[in-house]
């Protein structure tokens, strides 16, 4: 309703951020937002997103005509905004999947939750993770809330201390003193989900 709140012809431009959301159907938010304003046939739309790919693979061309820029990973690391990317490949034996459905293209986060909080895959995780990890301090990106939780009190069984988990229900005083003690050296590893 707040859309009636502004008429399309006072503007000029629309700036759409996560624009890989968005939806050309009005049945979503992106899609009412985006026909509300295209009723002013002189405004322009500006998408920006650092994930062009959608889910449902239905191209964003159907929502803006030209890619004005493209800034790659590969172009960061090279111009030294990002660090080189290095990869270990961990295999986890005890890891079934097949019980995990899927969600608009990607593993459903509930079930890959439950599946990655066993004992035994989460010990999968914190072991080679210990060994690769040395002494350098570890940000650990999770499948859920349980399996950030669980991770962190296995590291923690090996190594008094090393860990703390962070999540996007947490207390935000709680969770911005965890961030400040991860970035003081304060412990190794944080474990997150949706941080």
């Amino acid at each position: 309703q707040r859309l009636k709140k502004f008429d399309p012809f006072m503007f000029d431009l629309v700036v759409c951020d996560e624009a890989h959301h968005g939806r050309a159907s009005t049945k979503t938010m992106y899609g009412r937002v985006f026909a509300h304003f295209r009723q002013n046939p002189r405004c322009k739309f500006l998408g920006v997103t650092a994930t062009p790919d959608r889910h449902d693979g239905i191209a964003l061309g159907n929502l803006f005509e030209t890619v004005a820029f493209d800034y790659s990973i590969r172009d960061g690391i090279n111009d030294g905004y990002l660090v080189p990317m290095v990869q270990q490949m961990v295999t986890i034996t005890s890891l079934d999947l097949n019980t995990v459905g899927t969600y608009m293209g990607d593993l459903a986060a509930g079930s890959l939750d439950e599946v990655m909080s066993t004992e035994r895959n989460l010990l999968g995780v914190a072991y080679p993770t210990l060994e690769l990890a040395g002494d350098r301090k570890t940000l650990i990106f999770c499948a859920g809330v349980q399996q950030a939780h669980r991770l962190a009190d296995i590291l923690n069984r090996e190594q008094p201390g090393c860990a703390r988990a962070v999540d996007g229900n947490m207390n935000k005083n709680i969770r911005r003193q965890l961030m400040d003690d991860f970035a003081d050296n304060k412990f190794q590893f944080m474990t997150n989900c949706n941080i």
